[in-house]
């Protein structure tokens, strides 16, 4: 795909998640009662701004990101503020913006359940082995029908994406089928493979695949099903990340532009699912504790709660975030020209 379609494409999917995130907190205020300022799309400098009963509604130059500006956030005084407000009524209005893509994804999860056969059951068959890896170390063979990994049984398709996330390092039990016989092997996964070989050396294909017509009732409980898996393999993902038996796989804005277009490309589908799987990383990113992001405003209503409703200082509050936003736009920077632009380039 040309340029200029994919940084459009990408623009369209990153406002549809940012407006979203940002609606959560704008719609959760509002019910409150907390006085809205602005909703704006984008950071300053403002590019166009429209006044309606009150709130300011503002496009901005920088499109990464969207914030909402409420009445007294650091002002204990203002009744009708959001720092005059318990602290369960403040983490409701932070935890809604991650909350709404959690609900967007899952919605996208719902619809592609609705318009896609599920596989009900299949063969996994390795297909190839790469040399000299794991797999052909252990003598697994190309022809073998994987039937478990790690205690997990393949039978199931839900399984797949469980089973798959192998920890590196850590000694696997890897069960086959060859010959109507069954051989178990103990694989080690490696941290770093060569590129496209992945953690054992398998190249893996589907035969005998049943599929199973899903009913539209049927697939919210798929959708929620499909977040929830991915979820928790992002989460394990983060906490191999962050004990190092990982490499993190990371992009920047513009490797994610390359990776919307080649989605679109591919289909309508293909773009719905990346947009589900971007909107669930939205969510999760933003629950992190990391200054500037919304979980990062998390802790200091735990540290107020802790101290029995004594607040940290609004001043050392927005050093540290004013700290924290500084680091993530530095590291969108280094990602984007020490990765993203290379790969690119590649």
């Amino acid at each position: 795909m040309s340029f200029i379609p994919t940084i459009l494409i990408f623009l369209l999917v990153l406002t549809v998640l940012v407006l979203v995130h940002e609606l959560g907190h704008y719609f959760c205020a509002r019910i409150l009662g907390i006085k809205v300022e602005e909703l704006g799309l984008g950071f300053p400098p403002r590019l166009k701004a429209i006044r309606s009963k009150g709130i300011v509604y503002s496009l901005n130059y920088l499109p990464l990101g969207g914030f909402v500006r409420l009445k007294g956030e650091d002002d204990e005084t203002i009744q009708d503020g959001f720092a005059s407000r318990s602290i369960l009524q403040r983490f409701l209005v932070i935890f809604s913006g991650p909350a709404m893509n959690f609900v967007l994804a899952i919605i996208l999860f719902s619809f592609l359940a609705s318009v896609t056969d599920r596989i009900q059951s299949a063969d996994i068959v390795i297909e190839a082995i790469s040399k000299d890896s794991p797999a052909e170390s252990v003598g697994i063979r190309a022809g073998d029908i994987l039937t478990s990994i790690g205690g997990i049984n393949l039978d199931e398709p839900s399984n797949f994406s469980r089973a798959f996330d192998l920890e590196p390092g850590k000694a696997t039990r890897v069960v086959v089928s060859r010959n109507l016989e069954t051989k178990e092997f103990s694989v080690i996964p490696r941290s770093d493979p060569p590129f496209g070989e992945g953690p054992i050396g398998i190249e893996l294909k589907l035969f005998d695949v049943v599929y199973e017509e899903v009913n539209v009732w049927q697939s919210p409980y798929y959708g929620i099903m499909l977040a929830w898996d991915n979820t928790t393999l992002i989460y394990r993902e983060i906490g191999n990340w962050i004990s190092g038996s990982k490499t993190p796989e990371i992009a920047g804005p513009v490797g994610i532009a390359q990776i919307t277009g080649e989605a679109a490309q591919a289909g309508f589908l293909p773009l719905v699912y990346l947009v589900a799987m971007l909107s669930l990383n939205l969510g999760i990113l933003n629950l992190l504790p990391i200054p500037a992001l919304d979980g990062g405003r998390i802790p200091f209503l735990m540290i107020e709660l802790i101290r029995g409703g004594k607040r940290l200082q609004p001043n050392r509050e927005r050093i540290v975030h004013a700290i924290g936003f500084a680091f993530l736009i530095s590291l969108i920077i280094i990602v984007t020209l020490g990765i993203d632009i290379p790969r690119l380039l590649g």
